[in-house]
């Protein structure tokens, strides 16, 4: 026997009070037809006699909320996944209809302290964002398509897909002056470069990267504030070098992580490929080898070595953010750049919880800060200055 949607709707209402006011549920005929026809319906009733399952599904719900319509929640949910069949929807249209006509159902889960939202989110992620500074003091925002022809045959190439390139197309004179360029990323952006001589970097928020518009001489040398991901072309008769928060990073053409921003507690370098060798003040340090991670205290100048998941220190270039086991304070501090906001724990003790997951860094800041409230160990308020302030569950 097949339902029709006002069946699938008067089901969903009647399990909603079911659970609020439990009864037998089985001497209703309409759900008893329902729960010998369709094999979902085990999942179901599984599914609603589980408190957590509605924590789980709060960040859905609240997407649901914002389609008015049943038709809007169809192209949602096509959109969303297309490959998924309508026996799916039928599923997802019980427990979102019971979930929407039951509003205290949320007193089933441990219930948190409920703090309100004060305005609409309005905090778009970071995108695409760079300004450049010459070496003669102009500065452009690379916003459009930019074609720049210096005098010394150095071509500089900006495109509207986030990548600006240097190309050296003329001969160096033995009197060259080494000029250098500034490539900022502000909070909230992002950005590619290409360097004159092939190397390829990827900048993250809140970074700057000072470099020569060629590389003349037997060494290649660029200066890094902040984070950024490396390529560097091959070239074994002139080392790369990179120079950050006090140490030199010499590499002859591998692939590494840096990540040096004044106001975290430890400066990192992460390899990829290849190898590259860690100096301070002329002195070799560490060698690193292919998943190894070399860690500074900026504070106390120790380093150590670890083995690392390559995904945590390299997947914010691929457009992810992934947590393992990393501090709260650490997660904010990235939040904070990417989306280029506030955000404030109420109680100092939560910077030190530890959190995994992986989400899109594309997606609104407040479905990451979501994911990790699904732990049941935070909650949050959005702030009329957009700032987010952080609050410890029962606390």
């Amino acid at each position: 026997m097949k339902l029709d949607i006002q069946s699938w709707i008067r089901i969903a209402r009647r399990l909603g009070k079911h659970i609020l006011e439990p009864s037998d549920i089985d001497t209703d005929s309409e759900i008893k037809i329902w729960r010998e026809t369709y094999k979902s319906s085990e999942k179901v009733m599984k599914d609603l006699n589980d408190p957590h399952f509605f924590a789980q599904k709060a960040v859905l719900k609240e997407e649901i909320n914002k389609r008015h319509t049943w038709e809007d929640f169809i192209v949602w949910r096509r959109q969303r996944d297309r490959n998924r069949r309508l026996q799916l929807l039928r599923y997802a249209a019980v427990v979102l209809i019971v979930m929407a006509s039951v509003p205290v159902i949320w007193f089933l889960v441990d219930k948190p302290v409920e703090f309100p939202v004060v305005v609409q989110s309005g905090i778009e992620a970071g995108g695409k964002k760079a300004f450049l500074k010459l070496d003669n003091g102009n500065e452009i925002f690379l916003d459009k398509q930019l074609l720049l022809k210096e005098e010394d045959g150095i071509v500089i190439r900006n495109t509207q897909i986030g990548e600006v390139s240097y190309q050296d197309e003329g001969s160096i004179p033995l009197d060259s002056v080494i000029r250098y360029n500034t490539l900022f990323i502000p909070r909230g952006g992002e950005y590619q470069i290409t360097l004159a001589d092939g190397t390829k970097v990827w900048m993250n928020s809140d970074s700057k990267l000072i470099f020569p518009v060629r590389f003349p001489g037997n060494k290649r040398e660029v200066i890094l504030e902040g984070e950024a991901y490396f390529e560097v072309a091959h070239d074994t008769t002139r080392p790369f070098y990179v120079k950050a928060c006090g140490i030199d990073i010499r590499a002859t053409g591998t692939a590494f992580n840096v990540m040096a921003y004044g106001n975290e507690p430890e400066c990192k370098v992460t390899l990829v490929e290849g190898g590259v060798n860690i100096e301070k003040n002329e002195f070799l340090i560490s060698q690193l080898t292919p998943r190894i991670q070399f860690c500074i205290d900026l504070k106390t100048q120790e380093y150590k070595t670890c083995e690392v998941d390559l995904r945590v220190s390299i997947a914010w270039k691929d457009g992810i953010f992934f947590f393992e086991q990393e501090s709260f304070r650490s997660i904010i501090a990235k939040l904070s750049r990417w989306y280029d906001i506030t955000i404030v724990c109420n109680t100092p003790d939560l910077y030190d919880y530890r959190f995994s997951g992986e989400i899109r860094k594309y997606e609104n800041v407040l479905k990451v800060l979501d994911m990790l409230k699904l732990t049941n160990e935070i909650t949050y308020s959005l702030q009329a200055d957009r700032s987010i302030m952080i609050y410890k569950v029962n606390d």
